[in-house]
């Protein structure tokens, strides 16, 4: 609408501004070199610092810098202080020369000496260490017939003074030939065990009715060796 046709009196806005500079116009866009540059600036500023700081540390004796010891082993102990776990004693025993003499036998054989295998003690042996006056019954529950006094015999032979034969009447329990002992008469038993060839484990300590030993026959006794 043009100012000839305008029924409104002219106004402080009719009047143009100082320069012409036009009313109600946006600014230019900014550039990309300006919008990036104050980043730019502040992170140039934020790695200077931080090199400053390290530079300081590191040139500070008094100052420990956590970034020199990432990665550092620790210190080795000191070759002149003991070990906590080691006393002067255990260091003697160490350089070798409380076991020389071990060091020596181990070189003249060959190795650790092996105990040597102890030889059982023989029949005699036995008897020796055996009360001959012991009375001794012979029964024969399963054996060939006649058995028990093939067995006395062979006692008697040996220097045993109190044997008697007899018959197991009942049931032993037993299914080879066993000896049975009083508390008491355990070196008597092995000695009469040596002689029948009764082995060791058929050889039990029982409560007797009568007598110190008790021979149950099974089968045929050996005669003596």
């Amino acid at each position: 609408m043009s100012r000839a046709k305008n029924s409104y009196p002219p106004d402080e806005f009719d009047t143009a501004r100082l320069g012409d500079t036009p009313v109600g116009v946006h600014r230019a866009p900014r550039s990309r070199a300006s919008k990036v540059l104050p980043f730019v600036i502040t992170a140039v500023v934020g790695a200077g610092l931080a090199v400053g700081v390290v530079a300081a540390l590191a040139n500070n004796p008094g100052i420990s810098n956590p970034l020199t010891n990432i990665g550092a082993s620790s210190p080795e102990p000191d070759p002149a202080s003991p070990s906590p776990d080691v006393s002067p004693d255990d260091d003697a025993s160490d350089d070798g020369s409380s076991n020389g003499d071990d060091g020596a036998n181990q070189d003249a054989d060959g190795g650790d000496a092996a105990a040597p295998a102890q030889t059982p003690p023989s029949t005699d042996d036995l008897i020796a260490s055996a009360n001959l006056a012991a009375h001794i019954r012979v029964l024969n529950e399963a054996g060939p017939q006649g058995e028990a006094g093939r067995g006395v015999q062979t006692l008697e032979a040996r220097g045993f003074t109190q044997v008697e034969p007899g018959n197991f009447t009942g049931a032993s329990g037993v299914t080879a030939n066993t000896i049975w002992f009083a508390p008491g008469n355990e070196a008597t038993a092995q000695a009469v065990a040596a002689i029948f060839g009764i082995p060791e484990t058929n050889i039990s300590q029982q409560t007797l009715r009568a007598g110190d030993i008790v021979v149950v026959i099974r089968s045929a006794l050996s005669n003596g060796s």
